[in-house]
């Protein structure tokens, strides 16, 4: 469910930004959305699935420590690509209204 929420801020970051610029803009921003959005969704799901089966379950103390770190570590990469995927979504559709000169 979280997942689905953070693939809407990717898309809402690229959409508000058409939405400023009338109609064909909207259109902009609603492809771009779409778009980045599913590269935030299937690079999630790739980097979780990933890790699951990288460092699956494990028996001893210190193998269970690593888990977590790793565990961690995967919930920060995840943010970091939160983070860039909107801010490429928000560039994308500011490049490509100034280039057909709607904005």
């Amino acid at each position: 469910m979280v997942i689905h929420m953070l693939t809407l801020v990717v898309f809402l970051s690229a959409f508000m930004i058409g939405a400023k610029a009338g109609v064909v803009g909207t259109l902009i921003g609603v492809v771009v959305g779409m778009g980045m959005g599913l590269v935030f969704h299937v690079g999630i799901g790739v980097l979780w699935g990933w890790g699951s089966s990288r460092f699956g379950r494990s028996g001893t103390t210190q193998q269970n420590r690593l888990r977590m770190f790793v565990g961690w570590l995967l919930v920060f990469v995840s943010l970091m690509w939160l983070v860039l995927n909107a801010a490429s979504a928000h560039w994308l559709t500011r490049f490509l209204l100034a280039a057909f000169q709607m904005h």
